[in-house]
């Protein structure tokens, strides 16, 4: 009996192409599985909405008047505070003085004392005579009394002071 080996030539190369391109597809599809696995694309969550912390120190400036927030029982400033000081700085050295008003409230928590609504406004005065404001256009007002109706609350009110300026 003989065996023809010629027959069996071009099955034999279409089912080897065949097997070579799908060796190729799933060595590819492996390829770029682990690929992507190891370069995951940077994915920034979106921005989360602001939000008004009645106990994070803050700085705002509104109709003028630089509103400084602080934590409860606490005299540091927040950052920028001499940035937000800018405008009173320009007022200060065309004539005005710079008015720092302390408030305090009754019902602010054993953390908020005298003493510590007294710092805040030295602490103010400290940053406007960094930015040189001389003394005497610094005026200071403490423990100016809250209302019940603020737009932060009335803890905010109590640990903030203002800046303006005045005539």
């Amino acid at each position: 009996m003989s065996f023809s080996h010629d027959e069996d030539g071009p099955q034999r190369l279409a089912l080897g192409l065949v097997a070579l391109v799908v060796l190729l597809v799933v060595a590819s599809v492996v390829a770029a599985g682990v690929f992507h696995a190891r370069h995951k694309p940077v994915r920034r969550a979106p921005a989360a909405p602001a939000s008004v912390s009645s106990d994070a120190a803050r700085v705002a400036i509104e109709d003028g008047i630089v509103k400084f927030y602080f934590a409860p029982g606490s005299s540091a400033l927040a950052p920028g505070a001499e940035q937000a000081l800018a405008n009173v700085v320009k007022g200060v050295t065309v004539g005005r003085r710079a008015l720092v008003l302390g408030y305090a409230g009754a019902s602010i928590g054993p953390l908020d004392t005298s003493s510590v609504d007294a710092l805040r406004v030295v602490n103010v005065r400290e940053v406007l005579r960094g930015l040189g404001l001389p003394e005497d256009k610094i005026e200071l007002r403490g423990r100016v009394s809250t209302t019940p109706t603020t737009p932060f609350g009335k803890a905010d009110a109590a640990n903030r002071v203002d800046v303006m300026l005045v005539d």
